[in-house]
C-alpha cells in the first residue's frame, strides 16, 4: 500500500447530465417506444434510425419528460407484455409496444409511474 500525500487532491469528475424520458410514436404502425437520452431526443432519433428502411419523419415525439431518465428501466418493466418488435426496423430496437388505448391515457400511466418512483 501506498501513502497517498495528504496535499492529493483528486480530479474533479464531471458529473454525467441528467438523463430525459421520452416516449416517441411510429405514425405508420401506431406502435410507442420509451427511452433515455442526455442529448437531444431529435439527435437520439437520427441516431438509432439513421438507416431505417422508413423515413425518420414518421416517428414522432410524443412528450419529453426532463431528468426522469432513471425511470426507463421500470417503465420498461411495466410495459413488458406490450413489447412487439418493430416490423420496419430490424436493427435489435424491440422497446417499442402496442397501446390499444389513447394516447392521454398512455401520457397519464408513464407519469403515475414516474411519480411512485420519486
Amino acid at each position: 500500500m501506498h501513502k497517498v500525500s495528504r496535499f492529493f487532491k483528486p480530479l474533479p469528475c464531471p458529473t454525467p447530465a441528467p438523463k430525459k424520458l421520452y416516449l416517441l410514436k411510429c405514425e405508420a404502425t401506431g406502435l410507442y417506444k420509451i427511452g433515455a437520452t442526455s442529448e437531444d431526443v431529435k439527435n437520439r432519433i437520427s441516431k438509432l434510425y439513421y438507416n431505417s428502411h422508413t423515413d425518420q419523419r414518421t416517428i414522432k415525439i410524443i412528450k419529453v419528460w426532463e431528468k426522469c431518465g432513471y425511470c426507463e428501466y421500470y417503465i420498461l418493466n411495466s410495459f413488458a407484455k406490450l413489447k412487439v418488435s418493430h416490423p420496419f426496423y430490424k436493427n435489435g430496437h424491440t422497446e417499442w409496444f402496442k397501446f390499444t388505448s389513447d394516447e392521454s391515457s398512455l401520457i397519464r400511466t408513464v407519469e403515475s409511474i414516474i411519480s411512485s418512483l420519486t
